[in-house]
């Protein structure tokens, strides 16, 4: 019986594919030779091979951030071929949904060649809701589709001044309470300034910032020279890329 010689072309994503994942020559159940180089010639039968579907893994950094109202936060994505796989190297692009009310996104880049970063920036706006929401984000190239979630809060603060009025004579002092109450989940450093305050006079907070939540006591001193009058104070509390500010009165008599 005649032997004819038959020729096995493999298309490969990459030449180093063929020694990653050599192919099986068989006849049924046989191996008849195992290509281990480019260019083997073979008796007969068909292609076995151990090749699977080029695919990618996506995953984020952090999975948790927080925010405020009007501020951003930004995540990393990362974008790798797997390991099992040969000659992934297509375009994976990026879409993001679960946003907040008020809420904007955008990756830089939009779209990750094969393997590589892009940064998700969430944008809230000053009246985004307190609250925890989850982004799913998908990564998709052809009839491939990753997705995976993360964390997004946004937390605020609320300020009130007790009493909302002082009446002192020239030359004494007035104290005022700035409370400081978190909403939702805030973790921040709040820091206390005052405008408008009456020529002549001083003024100073005990203590100068609370972590979170708590009273500062703001305190005024005026000269014998102070301006007769009444003014109105305004205390700025500032914290997480937020600030917020409340009145107070002021009567020099």
């Amino acid at each position: 019986m005649s032997k004819k010689l038959i020729s096995v072309v493999l298309l490969l994503a990459t030449p180093v594919a063929l020694g990653d994942h050599a192919p099986t020559i068989i006849s049924g159940d046989r191996p008849l030779i195992r290509g281990n180089s480019p260019g083997a010639s073979v008796a007969g039968g068909t292609v076995q091979s151990n090749l699977a579907q080029p695919d990618f893994s996506l995953s984020a950094t952090p999975s948790f951030q927080s925010t405020t109202p009007g501020n951003s936060a930004s995540y990393g994505m990362n974008i790798a071929p797997l390991a099992a796989t040969t000659g992934f190297y297509s375009n994976v692009e990026l879409s993001v949904t679960g946003l907040p009310p008020g809420g904007t996104a955008t990756f830089t880049p939009n779209a990750i060649q094969a393997s590589g970063s892009s940064t998700l920036s969430v944008a809230t706006s000053s009246t985004t809701p307190v609250g925890n929401y989850t982004l799913t984000v998908t990564a998709t190239t052809g009839r491939i589709t990753h997705v995976t979630q993360v964390t997004l809060v946004v937390s605020d603060f609320s300020i009130s001044v007790t009493p909302p009025s002082r009446s002192i004579g020239q030359g004494s002092r007035a104290c005022f309470a700035v409370s400081i109450k978190p909403v939702g989940s805030l973790m921040a450093t709040i820091n206390f300034a005052v405008t408008g305050l009456p020529p002549g006079t001083h003024s100073a907070f005990t203590p100068a910032s609370v972590n979170n939540s708590g009273t500062s006591t703001l305190t005024i001193l005026s000269q014998k020279s102070s301006p007769i009058g009444t003014y109105v104070l305004k205390i700025h509390c500032r914290g997480a890329g937020v600030t917020h500010s409340a009145d107070a009165t002021l009567t020099i008599k």
